[in-house]
Protein backbone atom coordinates (compact mmCIF):
# COMPACT_ATOMS: atom_id res chain seq x y z
CA UNK A 1 0.00 0.00 0.00
CA UNK A 2 1.16 3.07 -0.43
CA UNK A 3 2.16 5.50 2.12
CA UNK A 4 2.10 9.56 1.82
CA UNK A 5 3.66 11.52 4.29
CA UNK A 6 2.31 15.45 4.36
CA UNK A 7 2.48 18.74 6.49
CA UNK A 8 -0.64 19.70 8.12
CA UNK A 9 -1.59 22.94 9.78
CA UNK A 10 -1.89 21.93 13.01
CA UNK A 11 -0.35 24.51 16.16
CA UNK A 12 3.13 24.57 15.80
CA UNK A 13 4.99 23.98 19.02
CA UNK A 14 8.05 25.57 20.21
CA UNK A 15 9.43 29.03 19.93
CA UNK A 16 9.93 30.96 16.79
CA UNK A 17 12.84 33.55 15.04
CA UNK A 18 12.45 35.93 13.10
CA UNK A 19 15.44 37.67 11.61
CA UNK A 20 14.75 40.79 9.86
CA UNK A 21 16.87 43.47 8.20
CA UNK A 22 16.75 47.17 9.05
CA UNK A 23 17.73 47.99 5.27
CA UNK A 24 14.96 48.82 2.68
CA UNK A 25 12.67 49.12 5.98
CA UNK A 26 9.57 50.44 3.99
CA UNK A 27 9.74 46.62 2.97
CA UNK A 28 10.99 44.86 5.70
CA UNK A 29 8.69 45.71 8.14
CA UNK A 30 5.95 45.10 6.33
CA UNK A 31 6.84 41.47 5.61
CA UNK A 32 7.52 41.52 9.57
CA UNK A 33 4.20 42.30 10.15
CA UNK A 34 2.78 39.51 7.37
CA UNK A 35 5.19 37.04 9.30
CA UNK A 36 3.73 37.86 12.87
CA UNK A 37 0.18 37.60 11.60
CA UNK A 38 1.13 34.28 9.75
CA UNK A 39 2.23 32.38 12.95
CA UNK A 40 -0.94 34.36 15.01
CA UNK A 41 -2.94 32.92 12.65
CA UNK A 42 -1.50 29.54 13.19
CA UNK A 43 -1.73 29.52 16.96
CA UNK A 44 1.40 31.09 18.21
CA UNK A 45 1.30 33.04 20.86
CA UNK A 46 3.33 36.10 20.80
CA UNK A 47 5.69 35.60 24.16
CA UNK A 48 6.77 32.42 21.71
CA UNK A 49 8.32 34.99 18.71
CA UNK A 50 11.26 36.39 19.06
CA UNK A 51 12.77 39.25 16.48
CA UNK A 52 16.12 39.64 15.81
CA UNK A 53 17.26 42.98 13.24
CA UNK A 54 20.63 43.45 11.79
CA UNK A 55 21.68 45.85 9.42
CA UNK A 56 21.17 44.46 5.65
CA UNK A 57 20.32 41.40 4.66
CA UNK A 58 24.56 40.47 3.95
CA UNK A 59 24.13 39.93 7.60
CA UNK A 60 21.28 37.27 8.11
CA UNK A 61 23.03 33.99 7.13
CA UNK A 62 25.42 34.46 9.81
CA UNK A 63 22.68 35.33 12.93
CA UNK A 64 20.94 32.64 11.39
CA UNK A 65 23.91 29.76 11.47
CA UNK A 66 24.13 31.04 15.36
CA UNK A 67 20.41 30.85 16.47
CA UNK A 68 20.55 27.43 14.54
CA UNK A 69 23.16 26.11 16.56
CA UNK A 70 22.30 27.80 19.63
CA UNK A 71 19.07 25.58 19.20
CA UNK A 72 15.43 26.23 21.21
CA UNK A 73 13.92 27.22 18.30
CA UNK A 74 11.52 24.82 15.94
CA UNK A 75 11.45 27.67 13.16
CA UNK A 76 13.58 30.57 12.06
CA UNK A 77 12.31 33.08 9.38
CA UNK A 78 14.33 35.22 7.51
CA UNK A 79 13.11 38.90 6.17
CA UNK A 80 14.84 41.10 3.79
CA UNK A 81 14.75 43.34 0.56
CA UNK A 82 17.45 43.43 -2.43
CA UNK A 83 16.63 45.70 -4.88
CA UNK A 84 18.56 45.79 -8.17
CA UNK A 85 20.35 48.98 -8.95
CA UNK A 86 23.19 50.41 -11.44
CA UNK A 87 25.76 48.58 -10.26
CA UNK A 88 26.50 44.28 -10.14
CA UNK A 89 26.44 44.57 -6.01
CA UNK A 90 22.47 43.16 -6.17
CA UNK A 91 23.88 39.85 -8.15
CA UNK A 92 26.92 39.55 -5.41
CA UNK A 93 24.66 40.03 -2.17
CA UNK A 94 21.82 37.97 -3.68
CA UNK A 95 24.02 35.00 -4.53
CA UNK A 96 26.05 35.07 -0.97
CA UNK A 97 22.70 35.50 0.92
CA UNK A 98 20.71 32.94 -0.51
CA UNK A 99 23.37 30.21 -0.94
CA UNK A 100 24.46 30.56 2.76
CA UNK A 101 21.17 31.06 4.32
CA UNK A 102 20.39 27.90 2.32
CA UNK A 103 22.95 25.65 3.35
CA UNK A 104 22.27 26.45 7.45
CA UNK A 105 18.44 24.99 6.19
CA UNK A 106 20.24 21.94 4.60
CA UNK A 107 22.36 21.15 7.58
CA UNK A 108 20.52 22.41 10.34
CA UNK A 109 17.82 20.10 12.23
CA UNK A 110 15.75 23.35 12.47
CA UNK A 111 13.16 24.16 10.01
CA UNK A 112 14.46 27.77 7.98
CA UNK A 113 12.22 30.01 6.13
CA UNK A 114 13.87 32.10 3.82
CA UNK A 115 11.88 35.78 3.02
CA UNK A 116 14.05 37.61 1.15
CA UNK A 117 12.25 39.52 -1.82
CA UNK A 118 15.24 40.15 -4.84
CA UNK A 119 12.91 42.50 -6.92
CA UNK A 120 14.72 44.74 -9.78
CA UNK A 121 12.64 48.09 -9.29
CA UNK A 122 11.33 49.05 -6.10
CA UNK A 123 7.59 49.17 -8.00
CA UNK A 124 7.78 45.19 -8.11
CA UNK A 125 8.98 44.64 -4.18
CA UNK A 126 5.99 47.00 -3.11
CA UNK A 127 3.66 44.99 -5.84
CA UNK A 128 4.56 42.02 -3.92
CA UNK A 129 4.16 43.28 -0.67
CA UNK A 130 0.40 44.70 -1.79
CA UNK A 131 -0.49 41.18 -3.48
CA UNK A 132 0.61 39.60 0.34
CA UNK A 133 -2.26 41.74 2.04
CA UNK A 134 -4.67 41.58 -0.85
CA UNK A 135 -3.86 45.70 -1.36
CA UNK A 136 -4.14 47.31 -5.41
CA UNK A 137 -2.73 50.47 -5.15
CA UNK A 138 -2.62 53.63 -7.80
CA UNK A 139 0.39 56.01 -8.46
CA UNK A 140 -1.38 60.27 -8.06
CA UNK A 141 1.37 61.87 -8.55
CA UNK A 142 5.47 61.28 -8.32
CA UNK A 143 5.84 60.67 -4.59
CA UNK A 144 2.00 59.88 -3.71
CA UNK A 145 0.22 56.66 -4.27
CA UNK A 146 -3.16 55.06 -2.94
CA UNK A 147 -3.41 52.10 -1.14
CA UNK A 148 -6.90 50.22 -1.51
CA UNK A 149 -8.33 46.88 -0.61
CA UNK A 150 -7.59 44.55 -3.90
CA UNK A 151 -11.56 43.89 -4.66
CA UNK A 152 -13.31 43.99 -7.85
CA UNK A 153 -15.58 47.07 -6.73
CA UNK A 154 -12.43 49.12 -5.57
CA UNK A 155 -10.90 47.69 -8.80
CA UNK A 156 -13.58 49.01 -11.06
CA UNK A 157 -13.19 52.59 -8.88
CA UNK A 158 -9.78 52.95 -9.11
CA UNK A 159 -8.62 51.44 -12.09
CA UNK A 160 -7.09 54.21 -14.98
CA UNK A 161 -9.41 55.31 -17.34
CA UNK A 162 -8.87 57.38 -20.67
CA UNK A 163 -10.90 59.83 -23.04
CA UNK A 164 -10.70 59.11 -26.54
CA UNK A 165 -12.50 60.53 -29.35
CA UNK A 166 -13.22 58.82 -32.77
CA UNK A 167 -14.49 60.68 -35.80
CA UNK A 168 -16.38 58.47 -38.23
CA UNK A 169 -16.39 59.27 -42.34
CA UNK A 170 -17.91 56.24 -43.39
CA UNK A 171 -19.73 54.30 -40.28
CA UNK A 172 -22.85 55.39 -38.76
CA UNK A 173 -22.20 56.76 -35.23
CA UNK A 174 -24.66 54.07 -33.65
CA UNK A 175 -23.23 50.98 -35.45
CA UNK A 176 -19.69 52.16 -34.09
CA UNK A 177 -21.35 52.58 -30.58
CA UNK A 178 -23.55 49.06 -30.87
CA UNK A 179 -20.01 47.34 -31.84
CA UNK A 180 -18.51 48.78 -28.95
CA UNK A 181 -21.00 47.99 -26.30
CA UNK A 182 -21.34 44.16 -27.66
CA UNK A 183 -17.67 43.10 -27.71
CA UNK A 184 -16.06 45.70 -24.95
CA UNK A 185 -18.60 46.16 -22.60
CA UNK A 186 -17.94 49.71 -22.73
CA UNK A 187 -20.89 51.44 -20.59
CA UNK A 188 -19.21 55.07 -20.79
CA UNK A 189 -20.18 56.53 -24.47
CA UNK A 190 -21.62 59.34 -25.72
CA UNK A 191 -22.08 59.70 -29.48
CA UNK A 192 -22.79 63.28 -31.92
CA UNK A 193 -24.71 62.13 -35.37
CA UNK A 194 -24.11 65.68 -36.22
CA UNK A 195 -20.39 65.66 -36.01
CA UNK A 196 -19.62 61.97 -36.58
CA UNK A 197 -18.05 61.33 -33.68
CA UNK A 198 -18.03 58.84 -31.05
CA UNK A 199 -16.43 59.68 -27.09
CA UNK A 200 -15.35 56.91 -25.25
CA UNK A 201 -14.30 56.34 -21.68
CA UNK A 202 -12.33 53.26 -20.65
CA UNK A 203 -9.09 51.52 -19.71
CA UNK A 204 -6.45 52.02 -21.81
CA UNK A 205 -6.43 48.57 -23.17
CA UNK A 206 -9.80 48.84 -24.00
CA UNK A 207 -9.06 52.00 -25.78
CA UNK A 208 -6.53 50.54 -28.02
CA UNK A 209 -8.79 47.09 -28.86
CA UNK A 210 -11.39 50.21 -29.51
CA UNK A 211 -9.47 51.66 -32.21
CA UNK A 212 -8.65 48.51 -34.49
CA UNK A 213 -12.64 47.90 -34.12
CA UNK A 214 -13.90 51.12 -35.45
CA UNK A 215 -11.07 50.95 -37.85
CA UNK A 216 -12.34 47.89 -39.32
CA UNK A 217 -15.70 49.11 -39.43
CA UNK A 218 -15.10 53.02 -40.48
CA UNK A 219 -14.30 51.81 -44.30
CA UNK A 220 -15.64 53.16 -47.22
CA UNK A 221 -17.82 51.42 -49.52
CA UNK A 222 -16.18 49.08 -52.30
CA UNK A 223 -16.40 50.68 -56.12
CA UNK A 224 -15.53 49.47 -59.32
CA UNK A 225 -13.84 52.34 -61.61
CA UNK A 226 -14.04 51.66 -65.34
CA UNK A 227 -11.35 53.70 -67.14
CA UNK A 228 -11.84 53.51 -71.46
CA UNK A 229 -9.41 54.22 -74.14
CA UNK A 230 -10.67 54.48 -77.95
CA UNK A 231 -7.81 54.35 -80.29
CA UNK A 232 -8.78 55.20 -84.21
CA UNK A 233 -6.42 53.35 -86.83
CA UNK A 234 -6.51 54.71 -90.59
CA UNK A 235 -5.43 52.94 -93.31
CA UNK A 236 -4.93 54.11 -97.24
CA UNK A 237 -3.55 52.63 -100.21
CA UNK A 238 -1.16 53.80 -102.79
CA UNK A 239 -2.37 55.41 -105.96
CA UNK A 240 -1.41 53.29 -109.63
CA UNK A 241 -0.95 55.46 -112.63
CA UNK A 242 0.78 54.86 -116.13
CA UNK A 243 1.19 52.28 -118.58
CA UNK A 244 0.91 48.60 -117.63
CA UNK A 245 3.11 46.34 -119.76
CA UNK A 246 2.71 42.59 -119.65
CA UNK A 247 4.71 40.55 -117.33
CA UNK A 248 5.56 37.58 -120.07
CA UNK A 249 5.41 36.21 -123.63
CA UNK A 250 5.15 32.66 -124.79
CA UNK A 251 6.73 31.08 -128.32
CA UNK A 252 5.23 27.53 -129.86
CA UNK A 253 6.13 25.75 -132.97
CA UNK A 254 3.47 24.84 -135.65
CA UNK A 255 3.62 22.40 -138.58
CA UNK A 256 5.38 23.64 -141.53
CA UNK A 257 3.59 23.14 -144.86
CA UNK A 258 6.14 21.26 -146.38
CA UNK A 259 6.43 18.98 -143.28
CA UNK A 260 7.18 15.53 -144.03
CA UNK A 261 5.48 14.08 -140.85
CA UNK A 262 3.01 11.34 -141.32
CA UNK A 263 1.72 11.57 -137.57
CA UNK A 264 -2.07 12.11 -136.94
CA UNK A 265 -3.22 14.97 -134.50
CA UNK A 266 -1.28 17.37 -136.35
CA UNK A 267 1.77 16.79 -134.53
CA UNK A 268 5.04 17.54 -134.75
CA UNK A 269 7.89 15.20 -136.05
CA UNK A 270 12.21 16.24 -135.15
CA UNK A 271 12.04 17.14 -139.00
CA UNK A 272 9.88 20.07 -138.64
CA UNK A 273 12.02 21.67 -135.84
CA UNK A 274 14.71 22.43 -138.66
CA UNK A 275 11.76 24.04 -141.13
CA UNK A 276 10.41 26.61 -138.38
CA UNK A 277 10.49 30.07 -139.93
CA UNK A 278 8.83 33.36 -138.74
CA UNK A 279 5.44 32.14 -140.31
CA UNK A 280 5.38 28.62 -138.58
CA UNK A 281 6.72 29.87 -134.60
CA UNK A 282 3.26 31.28 -132.85
CA UNK A 283 3.76 34.03 -130.04
CA UNK A 284 1.52 34.37 -127.30
CA UNK A 285 -0.96 37.41 -126.90
CA UNK A 286 0.64 40.73 -125.62
CA UNK A 287 -1.31 43.40 -123.95
CA UNK A 288 -0.68 46.87 -122.72
CA UNK A 289 -3.13 48.80 -121.06
CA UNK A 290 -2.70 52.19 -119.41
CA UNK A 291 -4.49 53.39 -116.28
CA UNK A 292 -5.68 56.90 -116.19
CA UNK A 293 -7.48 57.42 -112.88
CA UNK A 294 -7.29 55.02 -109.75
CA UNK A 295 -9.54 55.85 -106.79
CA UNK A 296 -7.45 55.71 -103.31
CA UNK A 297 -8.99 53.26 -100.65
CA UNK A 298 -8.99 54.25 -97.02
CA UNK A 299 -10.12 52.22 -94.28
CA UNK A 300 -10.67 53.01 -90.55
CA UNK A 301 -10.70 50.94 -87.51
CA UNK A 302 -11.73 51.49 -83.78
CA UNK A 303 -10.30 49.63 -80.98
CA UNK A 304 -11.28 49.90 -77.68
CA UNK A 305 -9.61 49.47 -74.45
CA UNK A 306 -10.87 48.52 -70.89
CA UNK A 307 -9.25 49.05 -67.39
CA UNK A 308 -11.24 48.16 -64.67
CA UNK A 309 -9.80 49.41 -61.03
CA UNK A 310 -11.13 48.80 -57.69
CA UNK A 311 -10.14 50.80 -54.71
CA UNK A 312 -8.20 49.59 -51.59
CA UNK A 313 -10.45 48.28 -48.67
CA UNK A 314 -8.37 47.85 -45.53
CA UNK A 315 -10.78 45.40 -43.92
Amino acid sequence: MTRYFEGNVATPKGRFAICASRFNSFITEELLKGALGALAAHGVADEDIDVFRVPGAFELPGLVRRLAERGGYAGIICLGALIRGGTPHFDYISSEVTSRIGSVAFSSDCAVSFGVLTCDTVEQAIDLILAQNQLGRQVLSENIALIYPNTAAKQKDYRDEIVHIFYLTNAAPKDAESLLKTVLGTKTLFVDEHSSTLVMRDTPEHVRMAEKLVASLDVPQPEVIMEVEVLEISHSLLERLGINYPSSVSFSMTKPPNSDGTGGAGGLVLSDIAKQNKNTIAVSSLGVSVDLTKTVGIASARAVSAKRTTPYNPS
